[in-house]
């Protein structure tokens, strides 16, 4: 009786946090304030908050838990949750945290940011009291029949969460079809920049995946002053002959954007993966870059082809966040990653 009463005050006082009508979210040092939370459940619910809208979270009466996150609605993020929360402990599950899918990006966008647009499922602070700003680039979709996949609705990679709780504001970098290519997406990166800068961001973190990626990595050699750059699985030149006729096409061009950085003190964060079918060859990315840390020298974070993560989209899984989160953020904000050399995350 007296665990059932307690666990009846945990959800009364959890609940208290609702910022709005129709969301519950305590963050995780209330949570942790709570004091009932077993030490799985605590990490559970670290990770839950790395993922996508819409999610819940849920906890049972003897230490259960489970989540759900990037659920087509908000109900049925609850439902699973529960559900994965009851297969650890077979009695009834209450959700305890859930947030739905965050409001438009165009109408959450200040328009001072345009032709950028606010993520608006990451926290906003605004550029006085944010510790700098990231600017998101998604991957491109292949064409099917000449028509290309609008790629701007896929989700930001989870990993952006740990820098966006570290005090960070998030933009995207979204291209329209018609434009989703490298000279259209450059430019777009490049003015989405200036755009930042003149609203007052100090600090610009350039990130993305697959294209998006190649695009962050390109725009270093463009500008001075980037404080980092993050290219998960960077890729250009497609995948059915990356690995044949155009290996040293792709091959060299990815040496050439590292010899190109303009500003030696920006930071650069680098993840490969294994099965990438749209990369050229792994082994050798991983030797110019570890010889571009040394000549011309830059500071960088190489996450090279982790055994538990597999495939060109590995860099926006919320394992990816997990496990790298906390390493790629340090490495951003910390104090003495401008010296030149190779980093890499213990696991």
């Amino acid at each position: 009786m007296g665990r059932a009463r307690r666990l009846l005050s945990l959800v009364v006082a959890l609940l208290l946090f609702v910022p709005g009508a129709r969301a519950a979210e305590p963050t995780l040092d209330e949570i942790r304030a709570g004091g009932q939370l077993a030490p799985r459940c605590l990490t559970l619910y670290e990770t839950y908050l790395l993922g996508s809208y819409n999610r819940a979270f849920a906890i049972g009466p003897r230490g259960g838990c489970g989540y759900a996150t990037g659920a087509r609605t908000l109900g049925e993020a609850q439902e699973k949750a529960k559900s994965f929360c009851s297969q650890s402990v077979p009695l009834a599950c209450t959700v305890i945290a859930f947030n739905e899918t965050a409001p438009d990006k165009r109408t959450a966008t200040p328009p001072e940011a345009a032709p950028l647009v606010r993520d608006p499922s990451f926290p906003f602070r605004g550029p006085k009291e944010a510790a700098g700003v990231i600017i998101w680039g998604h991957g491109r979709a292949a064409l099917v029949n000449g028509v290309r996949e609008d790629r701007r609705t896929a989700p930001t990679a989870p990993l952006m969460r740990a820098l966006a709780f570290a005090g960070w504001d998030l933009f995207r970098a979204d291209r329209a079809p018609e434009k989703d290519n490298n000279v259209d997406g450059l430019a777009l990166t490049l003015e989405g920049i200036e755009r930042m800068r003149a609203m007052g961001y100090r600090r610009v973190v350039l990130a993305g995946q697959s294209a998006g990626g190649w695009l962050a990595l390109t725009a270093m050699g463009k500008v001075e002053g980037l404080h980092a750059v993050i290219a998960l699985a960077p890729a250009s030149h497609g995948n059915r002959t990356v690995r044949t006729s155009r290996r040293d096409l792709a091959l060299n061009d990815f040496e050439s954007l590292l010899a190109a950085r303009r500003d030696p003190a920006t930071r650069v964060v680098v993840a490969l993966f294994t099965d990438d079918d749209y990369d050229p060859d792994p082994e050798t990315r991983v030797r110019l870059l570890r010889a571009a840390a040394k000549q011309p020298g830059m500071p960088l974070l190489l996450i090279d082809r982790p055994q538990a993560l597999k495939g060109h989209s590995a860099g926006t899984t919320i394992r990816m966040a997990r496990d790298y989160g906390a390493c790629v953020r340090d490495f951003v904000r910390a104090e003495d990653t401008t010296k030149p050399g190779v980093r890499t995350c213990r696991q």
